[in-house]
């Protein structure tokens, strides 16, 4: 038997401006490592899942690679990951769901360290959907019904800079309630998988990142435990750089796009960007809620007046 399927479909939103800025081999190669060195998210071993099972007194654990093949490739500024699951010996039906949410799970904690790494030293947000139908990846090449939703959940559902779920994943109700016991063990109840005001179904990032520094979560709480003072100074300075530079990255959009409307006359021009403009009132929405429920970081709230268009430009 075999594993649910997970294919991955990510647009990663101005990747035109990064390769604008690559003029010549050191700056090329710089970009080209650092998403070498992102890929190897996707490939090393896991750890976390077999130690909160056996903290909270379970056997078996769970490796990732025990059940599945990883592949991953590049499609122009967009790249697909494959989860292709082994054939493996008869399970009983929740240990089938159970692990086919377990591997869910660990592609969404790697995709919120990605998009992280990706925002903080390139200054891209990424867009993606997630779809739990076939896909294969050959080299370079990525073919199957699973790409195609994949694409279509990216481009249609998602909308804002999000990485989304497809609308069969949130359906299958065995498997979201196991995707939720995960995070009632690990997070104490914090969902890494959010549903949004539109019903969209996304991946919590900045929210799962918060995790690390939350004293209301169980892994919050491991994670100070394990470190001195010295270290949780170190965590908890590189965590506020992470949100500033998230706070900076979307204010410095914001104020690029404002200026353009206001200068601009151009009825299709104007309607593209304000379309542009949604997406980071989006963002600006899901950062401030996230430090608002993280309760840490107040000063590095997003002001949404800087939002607002002058009257006398066309909206």
């Amino acid at each position: 038997m075999k594993l649910i399927q997970w294919t991955v479909f990510v647009d990663m939103l101005g990747f035109g401006e990064i390769n604008k800025k690559i003029k010549d081999q050191e700056s090329a190669n710089k970009f080209i490592n650092f998403m070498k060195s992102n890929e190897e998210l996707f490939t090393r071993p896991q750890t976390n899942l077999r130690e909160s099972y056996e903290q909270h007194g379970r056997s078996g654990g769970f490796n990732v690679y025990d059940y599945y093949d990883f592949d991953f490739t590049f499609i122009s500024d967009s790249f697909v990951i494959s989860f292709s699951p082994k054939e493996v010996p008869e399970i009983r039906e929740n240990l089938f769901y159970q692990h086919s949410a377990n591997c869910l799970f660990i592609i969404s904690m790697r995709l919120s360290t990605f998009i992280v790494n990706c925002q903080k030293e390139y200054g891209i947000f990424l867009r993606g959907g997630i779809s739990d139908k076939f896909s294969k990846i050959s080299a370079s090449f990525a073919v199957g019904e699973g790409v195609i939703d994949a694409y279509r959940v990216e481009s249609v559902v998602a909308k804002y800079p999000r990485i989304a779920l497809s609308e069969s994943i949130v359906e299958n109700r065995k498997l979201m309630e196991r995707l939720n016991f995960i995070a009632d063990q690990m997070y104490s109840g914090f969902r890494i998988i959010k549903q949004d005001v539109d019903s969209v179904y996304y991946l919590d990032y900045l929210g799962h990142q918060g995790t690390f520094i939350d004293q209301n979560n169980d892994m919050g709480r491991r994670n100070i435990i394990d470190q001195d003072l010295a270290q949780l100074q170190v965590s908890f300075k590189n965590y506020y750089f992470m949100y500033k530079t998230h706070r900076d990255e979307i204010v410095k959009c914001i104020e690029s796009v404002v200026e353009r409307i206001e200068k601009s006359s151009d009825p299709k021009v104007l309607q593209k960007l304000h379309n542009v403009l949604d997406k980071y009132r989006w963002l600006t929405k899901y950062h401030n809620h996230s430090l608002e429920t993280l309760n840490k970081f107040e000063n590095l709230l997003i002001d949404e007046t800087i939002l607002e268009i002058s009257s006398s430009t066309p909206a």
